[in-house]
């Protein structure tokens, strides 16, 4: 009683900590002693009617849509009420974002992975035209839009030179270097301000006499790395009444030689040209031929009247063939090879936003939110010399894998030529032809889209290496790009470098410099900004947020059973052991950064899951079953709601009865724990599973258990022969108490039904010696071996199994080395050598296997043949790729790997042998990847002999061989990842031709979420989709039992069975 007084003292201290000393209350508390505003009336928290309709207006890229979300938004009115925010910010230790409206492609202004108040400028948006002195005061808050808007509203002969895009703000743009139609004639938008307010870290207004060192840092470094920039005055410039806009269509088939023509002297032309190139799909509409050829279109202004342009472009460009009546009809179709209007220079803003140029000019001041999202991706580079023809092959070629991919290029020279590297941070000046923007767009954010279509442009980007401005690889700041690195946690300023000379090149130490004199603590950081100090903040409670949680609930539940001491064995974030179990839990460090449990839940006890099932349940957080499988895609340890981690590690006992010839086993016992305990009791029995021996038994017994032994027994799940579960209501059932439960579980996936506490396994028999084997080959010269293997590896007999690993190697040769890619037979046969050799002359003479190869004392690595003569226990070290001589205490290995490597698999099921320009594909693919792999397993034997609906397991008798698709590698950015989960996605699009169809079948434990994931409402007909490539006709049977056992479907993952509904 005594210790349980003291946990609940201890939970209440807890939950007074939480409520009374948030970092979020301690904010708003520090604002309400700020008297000279009313700041308080313009902070939004998320509780606040229109906190959401502030934030989905920000977040211009909606890819970003479901990322951390800020704790404050800030809306100030006036100047003064900024002051608050950034000194109460500092004080209790939150971060600023602000957002004024930029680009921001990469969403900085508006999320953070620590606690943070998002500044929002949008209301600070006053203008003050002085046409005697031809500048313009205009705050940051405002767009492109208004202050385009206010200054014809003044005059028709003077502008500023921004970009064209008039939903931008001014505060963004012009702090990033501001590209627009105007730059040729009068530089940036950065080059033509005359003047700023700036609010510092300490609260306090400067000007430019003030401090002309900021002011440099301000125009093109990125003005949110120094403080809060609050006014533009920006210098006017004189335009005529009448400019002239015009657009060229062509296809690039047959159209080259225009489009290089323009590479070469479009940064020569008169400044008062200028002339822009966007490459895309479908420039004509159409039908779908035309809608997928890829094309071009120039996108003109001339700063002048139509007569004066025509002279110019029959000069320079007589291709165009435009003409001076061209630019006076009336009507024009929207995909006409020309166009051509005289308008005044308001007008061509509109046009060049692909607006009617007649459209009501308060069209400039439109701030809606828009209510079909485009997801895209961009980044930039800056290019010296004219692409080749190889080049511009190269992107047809890419372009034509996408669907809505764009590439535009806009041309530098003329007044960008005057202006030195160094008169502000925008470094790209002389020697630069001109810059691309590159860029992607869809409209499913799934992961799997959203991954190849990053994917793609990565591709795009790297394939362009060779044709742009390098030593550094430059980038424009605007189009930002985590892709080219980000600040590590310490802000190194030689990390930072890396990226920072892509954007500044020897600009950027002088920002370095003047970022230490202003904000030397680096209160003002993002992801890509100047070197900066760390700081560590605990993300404690939202303000005004309920504060008796779900996790003082959940151990208040906990606690009523505390003679099970389950209370002992629950981690929490804070507690010294959460991190090592996660981490042990994580197998696949690609979600190392995902969402993390609340709570770990390690029982040592079966009895110690039913109180973790019920108060989960009463308390409303959701489980994650970690009991050890392949996982993939991370399922039992992340998840966007509030959950519980069960780890099942610890329930590993193990007890095996030779008489009966089978074993119980825990289902937190691995692969590798069970042989070596069947091991230890006999030479002639073993279990067919999984060749990979450090995954769970829970997992993968339960998703089906495909291994080495599966031709002679079957499957894993095909030899259990009782269960112990316990289901939604904490009772433990057994086989003869629900046969339709025992059917589900065994390769139905068991996280969907219950907790699988236990498995009772049929052991079977094998003689005391058994052979490995491995042949290599190149693939190159030797594809017609492979195709015989496709031919006729299902039909041998069921003792021998050869399965086929596809991957590069590399060959040297003197000085060079050369990726091919190689294929090997790694093969186990069920007896000995003597026996083996005459079925491989019989069925593999081209394997050139002979009885002395199988008894040599040693076998150089990567050699074209080896063989063993082993006992069952070695075969497993040997298939996993250890040594023979390993001790068989190796597999109880269950430390934490020191290196990590990151992956991602799929699976396929082939009832057809690939024809050979499928494997020519698979070859060509392979050859631009780094670390790809392919397994081909054989099936036919057993299988054949096993209905389809005998257990959820389906691929049964007319399936040649299983294929898992594998991809490695070792950086965990998101330009890496992008990159290679994209491979892998075209890889699995390539193959489909050749695979199973109708449907396109997968293997359970090789899970992909890309096949599709359940929907909020868990919807049947929706998880049918993807439920049949793993179940096909069994899905159905799965839902009826889930239906009758989780009817409210507490058990639940991204890939879980609903319950069955005919709706």
């Amino acid at each position: 009683m005594a210790s349980l007084q003291i946990f609940c003292v201890l939970l209440f201290s807890l939950f007074l900590a939480k409520c009374y000393y948030s970092k979020e209350e301690d904010f708003v508390q520090c604002l309400s002693k700020s008297p000279e505003t009313n700041i308080t009336q313009n902070i939004y928290t998320p509780g606040s009617p229109i906190y959401s309709s502030i934030l989905e207006y920000a977040q211009k890229n909606p890819r970003w849509l479901n990322s951390s979300h800020p704790n404050f938004i800030a809306s100030p009115k006036e100047e003064s009420e900024i002051r608050p925010v950034i000194l109460c910010s500092k004080k209790t230790g939150l971060q600023i974002k602000i957002k004024s409206g930029g680009h921001d492609y990469e969403g900085i202004s508006f999320r953070s992975e620590s606690p943070f108040v998002m500044l929002d400028l949008s209301n600070l948006n006053k203008i003050e035209t002085d046409l005697n002195e031809e500048t313009i005061w205009v705050q940051t808050g405002a767009t492109l839009g208004q202050l385009y808007y206010a200054i014809a509203k003044k005059s028709k002969v003077h502008a500023f030179p921004g970009g064209v895009c008039f939903t931008v703000g001014t505060g963004g743009i012009i702090s990033g270097g501001g590209l627009g139609a105007l730059m040729r004639k009068f530089g940036l938008a950065a080059d033509n301000v005359v003047d700023a307010r700036v609010m510092d870290v300490n609260g306090k207004i400067l000007e430019r006499k003030m401090n002309e060192d900021l002011f440099w840092a301000i125009r093109g470094g990125g003005g949110a790395s120094f403080g809060v920039i609050l006014a533009w005055k920006l210098k006017l410039v004189r335009v005529p009444e009448k400019v002239t806009v015009f657009t060229i269509r062509r296809e690039l088939e047959g159209n080259l030689t225009l489009l290089r023509k323009w590479e070469n002297i479009a940064y020569q032309l008169s400044e008062d040209l200028f002339v822009r190139a966007f490459v895309q799909k479908g420039v004509f509409s159409g039908g779908n031929d035309t809608k997928n050829q890829v094309g071009f279109y120039f996108q003109g202004q001339y700063i002048g009247p139509v007569d004066k342009l025509i002279p110019l472009l029959n000069q320079y460009f007589p291709e165009f063939n435009l003409e001076r009546k061209d630019c006076f009809q009336e009507n024009i179709t929207a995909d006409a090879e020309k166009e051509c209007l005289e308008v005044p220079w308001i007008r061509s803003v509109l046009y060049f936003s692909w607006r009617n140029p007649n459209d009501s000019l308060e069209v400039l001041l439109e701030k809606s939110i828009p209510t079909h999202k485009v997801y895209h991706k961009g980044t930039s580079d800056f290019v010296k010399i004219p692409i080749p023809e190889s080049g511009w092959e190269m992107i047809e070629k890419l372009f034509r894998e996408e669907e809505r991919p764009q590439m535009v290029f806009e041309p530098l020279g003329g007044k960008m030529y005057e202006i030195s590297e160094s008169e502000i941070p925008f470094p790209h000046r002389k020697e630069n032809l001109y810059t691309i923007q590159y860029f992607v767009s869809w409209d499913d954010n799934s992961e799997s889209v959203s991954s190849e279509k990053i994917g793609w442009i990565r591709k795009l980007y790297k394939e362009m290496e060779p044709y742009v401005a390098k030593s550094p690889r430059s980038a424009y700041l605007n189009y930002r790009d985590f892709g080219l690195g980000t600040n590590s946690e310490d802000y190194s300023y030689s990390k930072a470098k890396i990226w920072g000379e892509k954007y500044f090149k020897g600009n950027f130490e002088k920002l370095a410099k003047v970022k230490s004199k202003v904000d030397p603590k680096n209160f003002f950081r993002s992801e890509q900004k100047k070197k900066m100090g760390s700081i560590q903040i605990l993300f404690v409670l939202l303000f005004l947020a309920k504060c008796h949680s779900k996790q003082e609930d959940f151990l208040l539940c906990l606690s009523k059973y505390s003679k099970n001491n389950t209370t002992q064995n629950i981690y929490t974030p804070n507690s010294p052991t959460y991190s090592s179990i996660l981490e042990y839990a994580q197998k696949k460090p690609r979600w190392l950064n995902s969402s993390h449990p609340n709570f770990i839940a390690s029982p040592k006890e079966e009895s110690e899951i039913r109180p973790i099932i019920l108060c989960s349940k009463k308390v409303g957080l959701q489980i994650k079953i970690k009991s050890g499988g392949h996982d993939y895609e991370g399922i039992s340890y992340r998840s966007k709601s509030r959950f519980v981690m069960l780890d099942l590690s610890n329930l590993n006992k193990i007890k095996i009865d030779l008489n009966d010839e089978t074993v119980w086993v825990q289902t937190g016992a691995t692969l590798g724990q069970l042989y070596y305990a069947i091991a230890k009791k006999s030479k002639v029995h073993a279990f067919p599973s999984g060749v990979c021996f450090s995954i769970g038994t829970g997992g993968i017994i339960s998703g089906g258990g495909i291994g080495a032994l599966m031709r002679k027994f079957g499957l894993s799940a095909d030899n259990v022969v009782d269960a112990r579960v316990m289901d939604v209501n904490g009772k433990i059932l057994d086989r003869k108490m629900n046969e339709d439960l025992f059917w589900a579980i065994r390769g139905g996936g068991g996280a969907s039904f219950g907790v699988i506490l236990a498995w009772k396994l049929k052991l079977v028999r094998i003689p005391v010696k058994l052979t490995v084997f491995t042949i290599r080959r190149k693939l190159e010269g030797n594809l017609n071996l492979l195709q015989k293997w496709e031919n006729i590896a299902h039909q041998l007999p069921e003792d021998l199994l050869i399965r086929v690993i596809i991957q590069n190697a590399v060959s040297s040769g003197g000085n060079d080395t050369k990726k091919h890619v190689e294929f090997s037979f790694q093969a186990q046969y069920v007896g000995p050598v003597d026996t083996l050799i005459p079925l491989l002359k019989q069925y593999f003479p081209e394997f050139n296997l002979e009885r002395k190869d199988c008894f040599q004392k040693t076998t150089s690595t990567g050699a074209e043949k080896e063989c063993h003569e082993v006992s069952w226990i070695q075969s497993i070290l040997y298939f996993y790729f250890r040594k023979l001589t390993d001790a068989p205490e190796t597999l109880l290995e269950k430390s934490i790997p020191t290196k990590k490597s990151y992956d991602k698999g799929t699976s396929d099921f082939v009832k057809t042998p690939v024809p050979e320009s499928g494997w020519e594909m698979i070859e060509r693919l392979f050859l631009e990847e780094e670390s790809p792999q392919m397994i081909f397993e054989p099936m036919g034997a057993k299988f054949d002999e096993i209905s389809e609906s005998e257990i959820p397991f389906p691929h049964r008798k007319g399936n040649l061989y299983n294929i898992q698709y594998l991809n490695y590698w070792s950086d965990n950015s998101e330009t890496i990842s992008s990159q290679k989960i994209g491979w892998m996605r075209k890889l699995y699009q390539e193959m489909e031709p050749y695979v199973s169809n109708s449907p396109r079948t997968a293997y359970l434990n090789y899970r992909d979420l890309d096949f599709g994931t359940n929907s909020e409402d868990y919807s049947y007909s929706k998880a049918k989709i993807w439920g049949q490539k793993y179940y096909s006709g069994n899905f159905e049977r799965l839902a009826q039992v889930k239906s009758k056992v989780d009817p409210n479907n507490f058990f639940r993952n991204e890939q879980s069975i609903p319950p069955y509904s005919t709706n």
